[in-house]
């Protein structure tokens, strides 16, 4: 039988308590919506504080943050009388992200350096292509002209086609790149999107 936990619990628990019953919450969040919520609705600061500090993957608190803004509203719950409880849910997400946000945006400062250093690298190799494509150009510029004053040889023939295989890979290889830089640059723009909203409303 499914037990069911009320807030006041936690006062008591150990902070230890706090991680197994918050992790325990999030398994069943699925499952047993309002039961979860009876474990998540909490605004002590040190109790949230505690759980990012131990948890070992914060993006887990962001997914509760997620939950209890889903359950804004939602007329099934019967934690409290409707208005109480959404009031409630959102002090809890206050007091929540505010003891997540230094955890939470230390992480996306790494993962968007990480991304920045990753462009960097395909910038250098794109570089490359197009300096690779510039010099073939002007190999196959000269070789035209070469071409248009005398009659070329069967060795120039194959120089001049081995030039344009070369060219149109040497595009095909930029096209790829810039699509992985695209991709990057979308990434860097939805965590930076995303560390201005993980912060708590003015009034924490």
């Amino acid at each position: 039988m499914l037990k069911q936990f009320v807030p006041a619990e936690f006062a008591h628990w150990s902070p230890d308590s706090w991680l197994r019953q918050f992790r325990y919450a999030m398994s069943i969040k699925d499952t047993h919506p309002e039961a979860a919520l009876k474990v998540l609705i909490d605004t002590d600061y040190d109790r949230w504080k505690t759980i990012c500090e131990q948890v070992d993957h914060i993006e887990l608190v962001a997914a509760a943050i997620e939950f209890l803004g889903k359950s804004l509203g939602n007329g099934t719950k019967r934690c409290l009388k409707s208005r109480q409880c959404d009031q409630k849910i959102e002090r809890t997400i206050d007091v929540a992200k505010l003891a997540a946000i230094d955890k939470r945006d230390e992480k996306m400062v790494i993962e968007i350096n990480q991304l920045q250093e990753k462009y960097s690298q395909l910038s250098n190799i794109q570089a490359k292509y197009a300096d690779n494509v510039q010099q073939s150009n002007k190999e196959l510029q000269k070789i035209k002209h070469q071409s248009e004053i005398q009659q070329a040889d069967d060795r120039t023939k194959q120089r001049k086609s081995s030039l344009q295989r070369q060219i149109t890979q040497e595009y095909a290889s930029q096209k790829k790149v810039q699509e992985k830089l695209t991709k990057i640059e979308r990434k860097i723009r939805i965590l930076r999107q995303i560390r201005t909203t993980i912060r708590p409303y003015p009034c924490i």
